[in-house]
């Protein structure tokens, strides 16, 4: 009896145990002094020992909200909402109840006072203010030398994955704004990787419109998901930031530099690193790619990408600088610009085995690859605001982009099968160098009149972009050399040299009259213009070292592509939703020579284009967004040629003059 009564004991404290830790939901309403719900406003529970946000959820249209699985502990419940008082208050959570109701939480409205302000010190983790939600940086602990990244992860409704790419709400995270300023261009990683969390005091996320839109107040659809860093006011005044550097096993280092200053007329940053540990601070860019084979031969393929070197493998080496200055030189001139520079080196030493099973007969694959590439990139981008008048502003973009790259490898590979005999044997020797620069520039000029959303929008682009790049490849290959019969050997001693330049420029001048009601038509007139010149000769290395063309292989083109479009889109912009349905008619056409001439092809092209987009808020935190496109997309030259590629023997290409253009629908 004594035993029993032990047991029961002990299982008295286990059920209590196992009742007072099962989770608590939240329940309550929030409403004004006139019994009204307030929808949309901000719930959020705190740790009370140090006002860590532990969760938070916002008030449907009846102005409930719920927050589940709180653990038994000491919490405080603030409740906030634009133009009312915040409510707070500390309460507990036993484990007992499986529901704490709060009833109805009455705001009060709060007082305006002209004559005096008092500001009190008092952290909401998050609020919604329209279409942007506003996260309290200083209510989400990082370590002390953490970056902006860490803290994005932090935060609800965030993603940052393994690369560095951020997702807020679902969407891709496009740009990334200082205290409402480009930072170094369009590469958001540079701002995430680079700045410290704890010089930011905001984190704002909305969905940014196009300039023009944002100029003429006539919403054209078009969004950009857009995180602005809002820094705390002692970061504005003065200089600040950090200096990390670190040692490990094996000769590995890390060392990092952000210098910042910040007012509110200038922002200046400079920032700096080296290691390698396999540890970027940037983005990838500006993709490069060369292809090799022979007669009777194997088709081989390397691909760079500048500054990164396209390699999660080996010891990567990578060092970078940069500066960011951004100024106003009036109140109506305002300029963004920034360099930026990053090399990496990559060695890697590889070894990969391999078994296959293929209808009963098992073989080995052994592979050994030694690779060392060197890349190396410089950035500069630079933006002008300069308004005109009231009614009128011009925006100058430019950007320019030089990357040096090179890469030499070795490989071999033997395949062995049952027998233990030998089915393949290759050495692959390849070195690689190539040289691009890509220049892109913009102006668009924006006319507002007096009657309200009547506006002019005129856009002018040029950009230039050429590559210059050789490879050398030297391959032996020995196929079944136990077979007299079916087995053969190769050898491809080749040199590649590739020229690629292309020069586009496009014109578009728009008109948007007002229909009354918060409706609008707009007419549109755009011209296109691509220009491409591409050499990719082939060479055959001969015994004395010298080269012989290989015509078969060789390829050359020119093209010129041209395009006129015009458009209508109807736009309606109301308190709920937004519209847009448009209309294009496009007409263009192909024209280029291939081999030197040889073959000439002459493609014209026209389609009718519709277009639409809806966006409907139901609340400021909840809405449904639809956008349907049509597209006219023309076959490549490479894909008209009647000429015989065959780079690779065992798919060999043909292109085909009658092909028709791809006209593609999008729905998301």
């Amino acid at each position: 009896m004594k035993y029993i009564a032990i047991l029961l004991l002990m299982g008295a404290f286990v059920l209590q145990g196992v009742s007072q830790n099962k989770y608590t939901k939240l329940q309550g309403t929030i409403v004004d002094s006139t019994n009204a719900p307030l929808p949309v406003a901000t719930v959020v529970v705190l740790q009370a020992a140090d006002s860590v946000l532990y969760g938070f959820n916002t008030t449907d249209k009846d102005g409930f909200f719920e927050i589940g699985k709180i653990e038994p502990g000491n919490y405080i419940l603030r409740v906030s909402f634009i133009g009312y008082s915040i409510y707070q208050k500390s309460f507990n959570v036993d484990g007992s109840q499986a529901v704490l109701n709060f009833g109805k939480v009455v705001l009060e409205e709060q007082d305006q006072v002209l004559d005096g302000v008092d500001v009190i010190a008092d952290a909401i983790p998050i609020l919604i203010k329209g279409d942007t939600v506003e996260y309290n940086a200083t209510s989400f602990k990082t370590q002390t030398n953490a970056t902006v990244e860490e803290l994005l992860k932090r935060l609800p409704g965030m993603e940052v994955d393994r690369e560095g790419n951020v997702k807020a709400q679902g969407e891709d995270v496009q740009k990334i704004l200082v205290n409402g300023k480009e930072f170094f261009g369009n590469d958001p990683k540079i701002a995430t990787k680079n700045l410290p969390a704890n010089s930011i005091k905001k984190v704002q996320v909305y969905d940014r419109q196009s300039d023009i839109a944002e100029f003429t107040g006539v919403d054209d659809g078009e969004r950009e998901k857009t995180i602005n860093l809002k820094l705390k006011e002692d970061k504005t005044d003065g200089y600040f930031g950090n200096v990390v550097g670190g040692l490990g096993t094996e000769n590995t280092y890390n060392t990092k530099l952000n210098l910042n200053k910040f007012s509110d007329k200038t922002q200046l940053s400079v920032l700096g690193s080296l290691n390698n540990i396999n540890e970027q601070s940037f983005g990838m860019f500006n993709n490069f790619s060369m292809g090799g084979g022979g007669r009777g031969g194997n088709s081989m393929s390397i691909v760079v990408v500048d500054g990164s070197g396209n390699n999660n493998s080996g010891i990567t080496q990578t060092g970078t600088g940069g500066i960011n200055y951004n100024f106003e030189l009036s109140k109506n001139t305002k300029i963004q610009s920034s360099y930026f520079y990053n090399q990496v080196g990559n060695d890697l030493d590889q070894n990969t085995f391999r078994e296959n099973f293929l209808q009963g007969n098992t073989y080995t694959t052994d592979e050994d690859l030694l690779r060392t590439s060197n890349n190396s990139n410089h950035r500069l981008n630079l933006r002008v605001d300069q308004k005109l008048s009231e009614f009128a502003q011009i925006i100058a973009k430019g950007n320019f982009s030089f990357a040096d790259n090179s890469t030499l490898s070795n490989s071999l590979s033997e395949t062995l099968n049952d027998n233990s005999q030998i089915e393949n044997n290759s050495t692959t020797d390849q070195n690689q160098t190539n040289q691009s620069m890509n220049i892109t520039s913009n102006v668009s000029y924006m006319q507002k009149f007096k009657k309200a959303g009547r506006s002019m929008a005129m856009d002018l682009n040029l950009n230039s972009n050429g590559i210059l790049g050789d490879l050398y490849l030297n391959y032996d290959n020995t196929y079944k050399p136990y077979d007299p019969i079916n087995g053969y050997a190769e050898l491809i001693n080749q040199f590649q040299d590739q020229t690629n330049n292309q020069i586009d420029w496009s014109g578009r001048a728009s008109f948007t009259e007002p229909l009354g009601k918060k409706k609008y038509m707009e007419f549109s007139y755009e011209k296109k213009s691509y220009k491409t010149d591409y050499d990719r000769l082939f060479y055959d290395v001969l015994m004395d070292g010298s080269l012989a063309k290989d015509i078969n292989l060789s390829n050359l083109y020119r093209r010129d592509y041209n395009y006129n479009q015009l458009g209508t889109t109807f736009t309606s912009n109301q308190n709920k939703y937004n519209f847009n349905l448009g209309l294009n008619y496009l007409n263009s056409k192909l024209e280029g020579n291939v081999q030197e001439g040889t073959e000439i092809i002459i493609k014209p092209f026209e389609a009718l284009l519709p277009w639409f987009s809806y966006r409907y808020n139901f609340t400021t935190s909840k809405s449904l967004n639809i956008r349907y496109q049509t597209n006219l997309n023309e076959p490549s030259l490479e894909q008209l040629q009647p000429w015989v590629d065959n780079t690779d023997p065992v798919n060999v290409y043909v292109g085909n003059p009658n092909l028709r253009a791809e006209y593609s629908h999008r729905l998301n």
